[in-house]
């Protein structure tokens, strides 16, 4: 595994290229081999700053160390800041 990293939007539509500063900022550095205990381990992510009173949208996506190098999306969940 080479990363995990949050995708937040405020549209149900998440993935690559949705809002960077929350996205791209808080990706979580693996590199690691599945087999090295990956699977075992809990990651916690906290995404700070999202502005009150709205709603967003997010996953996370993994990804591997393949030849295409591309994220594996959670489902989305819907998170709404008081």
């Amino acid at each position: 595994m080479i990363d995990i990293q949050p995708f937040v939007a405020i549209t149900r539509f998440v993935g690559d290229g949705n809002i960077t500063e929350y996205s791209d900022n808080n990706k979580v550095e693996i590199n690691k081999n599945f087999t090295d205990g990956v699977g075992d381990e809990v990651y916690t992510m906290t995404i700070p700053n999202l502005k009150p009173g709205r709603t967003f949208y997010v996953r996370l996506g993994a990804r591997v160390d393949d030849s295409y190098k591309k994220h594996n999306f959670s489902d989305i969940i819907e998170v709404k800041v008081p």
